[in-house]
């Protein structure tokens, strides 16, 4: 790590005695440099200093990727020994992400990174068991014994004795309905999974307005699973925001030397078993309750194993006071089992459903386009503003007056396919013609579930289309409007200033000078006259212009005409 000095001298052979021809001499200066590399996200650091990726709490068989950067800020490249400290583990995956593709890194493995360079990486935490996990992904860059680089990796895995499992959209712990109009049901399926091996489980979903769960009470045998079927079937406009629900389990045995029994599941919802395990599950004393006598009497005391056939409390010593619950006598047979005392738990699992009718604020009654020539694109914008509590989602379509769908399509829209709630979209209508004719049209927008007073977008069409003498056919170029044109340049009109927007430019690029560049493009007659054409220049251009073809007749079609700068 110091400065370096030379002379470098180079002696041409037979140069003669000029000084100038003879030797050529330089001095050279150099310093030493290392390799570096910085991590320059996350920037949330450990309480030792370190870059910290923090995982939250996260399910067994679930994952989660974060990610971290890698960026050279030295002058030569880096190369890295990506390894975890303390050896490589199964719960904290590696992967090199370069653009769309994803590579896996093995612990030990080597990542060079150029000057100047940034690199992305991936950490894909897999909980295998519930705990806390804690690990250092160690980052030691050759060539340099100074750099000690790190990335700290927590978080923590859980474990469900029963969980919900491919709820929608994969969402973790909550029943999540698109956003709807009234009077359309709606139904999401999951499979509701026993992780014992050794336990089984009587269930209860709620009742809860608006919705059907079906099957409503069941057995889960040990390490099986049931399909789930939740219907939402909104009649009104409606706002369930991450409502918490309780599913109501209770650990139960079947009595042995007999054979197994089905797994069985019922309608029809077991309102008892929800009263109690809810009381039970929310802190809630018996006593407390509006009930609490009844209540008090139906918990008891119970041993740890009592024997019920379709209630969810009894005692061995006496016949079960609490009647069978409502309606369960007129579902399928419950088979014999005991319910284990003080083994009532609530498996917690969040609603979300939005329903409203759709309303908006549209201020455009019509569009009238300028004259236009043919081959031309004019542009006109207006907006629309959802006023529902739910997404708003937008069809446009170009009809004709008589509601028939055009033979040419001169009208095109741009807009996003829904609007979010309380937001506004810009609406983008683009007049492109090919040919002279009536351009009315209706622009329509259908929408669902309207609320009363309120109609599809209809708004009216129209332009004039012009035919031109000429169209040239030229690449698009924001010389102008780009304002790359220096406002100091003369224009055609022999003045310095700004040219008109609607002026067509040709870029030339040239790689040196005394090199000829040619650019084509067509021009096209869209008349059915034959007509010559002359080049003008205006004013008159430098030597270095010139016209190829500066007479020539042109037909109906396609000409193309080089121009040339050299």
């Amino acid at each position: 790590m110091q400065r370096y000095y030379a002379i470098f001298e180079a002696l041409v052979r037979d140069g003669g005695d000029n000084i100038k021809t003879k030797m050529f001499k330089c001095q050279l200066q150099g310093e030493g440099t290392l390799p570096y590399l910085q991590v320059t996200n996350p920037t949330t650091l450990s309480p030792t200093g370190v870059p910290w990726l923090q995982f939250p709490q996260i399910r067994v068989g679930k994952t989660l990727t974060y990610s971290f950067q890698l960026q050279n800020k030295g002058i030569v490249p880096a190369t890295t020994i990506m390894d975890v400290k303390g050896g490589g583990t199964p719960w904290c995956l590696l992967s090199h992400q370069q653009g769309i593709i994803e590579t896996p890194l093995t612990p030990g493995q080597t990542v060079s990174i150029k000057a100047k360079g940034k690199e992305t990486f991936l950490v894909t935490f897999v909980p295998l068991q519930g705990g806390p996990y804690d690990k250092e992904i160690k980052l030691d860059i050759q060539h340099n014994p100074y750099a000690r680089l790190g990335v700290r990796v927590t978080g923590e895995g859980y474990w469900e004795e029963v969980e919900c499992v491919g709820l929608p959209g994969n969402r973790e712990d909550t029943l999540w309905y698109e956003d709807s109009g009234p009077g359309v049901p709606h139904v999401a399926t999951f499979t509701l999974k026993n992780n014992l091996k050794d336990k089984h489980w009587r269930f209860a979903w709620p009742m809860i307005s608006d919705f059907t769960i079906t099957p409503a009470t069941g057995h889960l045998h040990a390490g099986a699973s049931k399909i789930i079927t939740a219907t939402f079937h909104p009649t009104q406009p409606i706002q369930i925001l991450d409502q918490e629900i309780h599913l109501s389990l209770y650990n139960i045995e079947f009595p042995r030397g007999i054979e197994m029994p089905s797994n069985w599941d019922s309608p029809i919802h077991d309102l008892a078993m929800i009263a109690l395990v809810g009381n039970s599950a929310s802190g809630k004393d018996p006593k407390e309750t509006k009930d609490g006598k009844a209540e008090a009497k139906a918990a008891g005391k119970p041993n740890p194993k009592v024997k019920n056939t379709s209630s969810i409390t009894g005692t061995k010593e006496r016949p079960l006071t609490t009647p069978p619950p409502l309606g369960l006598k007129d579902g399928p047979i419950e088979p014999l089992h005991e319910i284990i005392n003080g083994s009532n738990k609530a498996f917690r699992l969040k609603l979300h459903a939005i329903v409203d009718t759709a309303r908006y604020e549209c201020n455009c009654k019509g569009i009238q386009f300028k004259t236009t020539m043919m081959y031309q694109t004019r542009v006109y914008s207006f907006t629309v503003k959802n006023l529902s509590s739910t997404v708003l989602p937008l069809r446009w379509q170009v009809l004709m007056s008589d509601m028939s769908l055009p033979k040419d399509e001169i009208y095109f829209v741009h807009s996003a396919p829904k609007v979010k709630p309380n937001k506004i979209e810009r609406i983008i209508v683009n007049f492109c013609p090919n040919e002279v004719e009536d351009c009315t049209r209706l622009l329509i927008c259908d929408i669902d579930f309207l609320q009363p007073g309120y109609t599809h977008i209809n708004i009216p069409l129209s332009g004039s289309v012009q035919r031109p003498w000429c169209h040239f056919k030229l690449p698009l170029s924001d010389y102008i409007t780009g304002l790359r044109r220096h406002a100091a340049l003369i224009g055609p009109n022999g003045h310095a200033g700004p040219l008109d927007l609607e002026t067509r430019v040709i870029e030339f690029e040239s790689l040196g000078v005394n090199v000829q560049n040619i650019k084509y493009f067509n021009a096209l007659n869209p008349t059915n006259t034959r007509y010559k054409f002359e080049w003008e220049p205006v004013p008159n251009p430098t030597q270095e212009w010139r016209e190829d073809e500066p007479n020539h007749s042109a037909i109906l079609g396609y000409l193309s005409n080089p121009f040339r700068y050299t």
